[in-house]
């Protein structure tokens, strides 16, 4: 009876080891199964987040082109306007004086002075503005005197939208980008009216001096009445193919994108990564919260200049040259913090890596004990008696 309960007590103890020897090569298998998923998991979102840093650099770069491209479309724009404007004052003064001394009769038209008239002084003067600049400008219409003003089809074309209401045309311009062959020119028209003062040389043919006939012998220049359409300033530069429409677009959808990314890091929420939305945790490490609010104090101000560019102020408003100047001496600090922040979460994600590793390797050892443990166990005490 006592050697049946020594054996009955012998295997009890037997199990119990088994258990236990079992249970904890289990619990180090699953402990090392846990640790890789969450390793895995926070590889990705550490992965997720260097990314959205990385991009907030790109969108910086992004951001600024489109905005320049904007600032120097409008720019361009505003110069031909600039320079249109002097060849009409310029031709108006000249005519009004024309005709004053005309009257006083102390003008007489001789090749010397054919270089004061109105057209001929604003071609001078076009001319040197078109050396000077990527512009070119010139003097068209459809009744040309100059054959040099006859216009080309475009030209034509918006001749004759002003011609068929002149009234509507007088405070206004004409400003389109015309793409052909994959180049594109931005066109601005400003139109010329008659005046009273134009009428000593373009009311009747018979006005017409011989100087001008004989060099111009198919002029059509004359039969106009005040008021009429006398012609346009045309001016054309080359230009990016993209509008200030699409600049707009592009600066607004950048933009957003720029301030979801940031709050999603700060606060955690959904950002767009390659089209699909992902929900981004907030950072928490102190180091890199603070990069982040020194960033976004930073874009805060970027961004209410940027508001204030595409506010159609104008390029003359003194708000909107300020508003460029803090635009383009903030991009690169900005363009730098982000790289810092993409730095700083790198540097965090290879330390929280490192960590990581070393836990597997820990684990991956503690499980190589265990697995050898429960191998010798198993030899020992069951498989060698069994065999004996």
């Amino acid at each position: 009876m006592a050697q049946a309960s020594n054996k009955r007590k012998s295997k009890l103890s037997l199990n119990a080891r088994m258990m236990m020897m079992t249970g904890i090569l289990m619990v180090v298998i699953v402990a090392v199964v846990v640790s890789t998923f969450i390793g895995v998991k926070m590889q990705a979102r550490d992965a997720m987040a260097i990314n959205v840093a990385g991009r907030q650099r790109m969108l910086t770069q992004k951001l600024t082109k489109a905005t320049l491209g904007y600032i120097v479309e409008l720019r361009e724009q505003a110069e031909a306007r600039q320079y249109a404007g002097i060849l009409v004052q310029t031709r108006k003064h000249l005519a009004g004086t024309i005709a004053h001394a005309k009257q006083a009769d102390q003008f007489k038209l001789t090749e010397e002075t054919l270089q004061f008239a109105p057209a001929a002084a604003a071609k001078t003067i076009a001319d040197a503005f078109t050396e000077g600049t990527n512009l070119t400008i010139r003097q068209v219409s459809q009744k040309y005197r100059n054959p040099g003003n006859k216009p080309d089809a475009y030209e034509a074309g918006i001749l004759a939208a002003m011609a068929s209401d002149p009234k509507a045309w007088r405070n206004r311009d004409s400003t389109e980008k015309v793409v052909e062959g994959g180049q594109a020119t931005m066109r601005y028209m400003k139109p010329l009216f008659v005046g009273k003062a134009c009428l000593s040389c373009h009311s009747t043919r018979d006005k017409v001096s011989d100087l001008i006939r004989k060099r111009y012998p198919q002029d059509k220049s004359f039969g106009y009445s005040v008021g009429d359409l006398r012609g346009a300033i045309s001016v054309s530069w080359p230009t990016r193919l993209k509008d200030t429409a699409e600049y707009k677009a592009e600066v607004a959808a950048t933009r957003k994108l720029f301030s979801e990314s940031l709050s999603a890091m700060q606060n955690g929420g959904a950002v767009a990564i390659g089209g699909l939305d992902v929900h981004l945790s907030g950072i928490d490490e102190p180091g890199i919260r603070d990069q982040m609010d020194k960033l976004a104090t930073m874009w805060t101000e970027f961004a209410q200049s940027i508001d204030i560019i595409f506010s159609d102020k104008g390029v003359e408003h003194e708000q909107f040259n300020t508003a460029a100047n803090i635009m383009l001496t903030q991009n690169q600090k900005l363009l730098a913090e982000a790289n810092e922040l993409t730095s700083l979460i790198q540097s965090d994600a290879n330390s929280r890596a490192t960590h990581i590793t070393w836990l597997q390797y820990v684990l991956g050892a503690a499980a190589a004990v265990a697995f050898g443990f429960t191998t010798y166990f198993i030899r020992a005490k069951i498989t060698a008696p069994i065999n004996q």
